[in-house]
């Protein structure tokens, strides 16, 4: 697997903890934001806008997975579908 098919162990790995120096805004419904610190338990708004861009920043794992398995079917295979 590749190095940039490798989905960080955590957060911190994707710069949730490293320096804070671009600034971003943007408007967002409240109830979202209310939804999202629900669900996640952040209270910050500022730590849920960085914990969301680390989960952004992510590679998908279905991506790699499809990659590893690729073109193992046989031909007699058949999708039901």
């Amino acid at each position: 697997m590749a190095k940039e098919e490798q989905p960080p162990k955590d957060e911190r790995v994707a710069g949730f903890d490293g320096p804070k120096s671009e600034r971003v805004s943007f408007r967002a419904p409240p109830e979202l934001v209310r939804a999202a610190k629900r669900q996640t338990g952040i209270e910050s708004t500022a730590d849920l806008c960085r914990f969301a861009l680390s989960l952004l920043a992510q590679p998908d794992p279905f991506v790699a997975a499809m990659r590893r398995i690729h073109g193992r079917l046989g031909p007699d295979h058949e999708l039901e579908y």
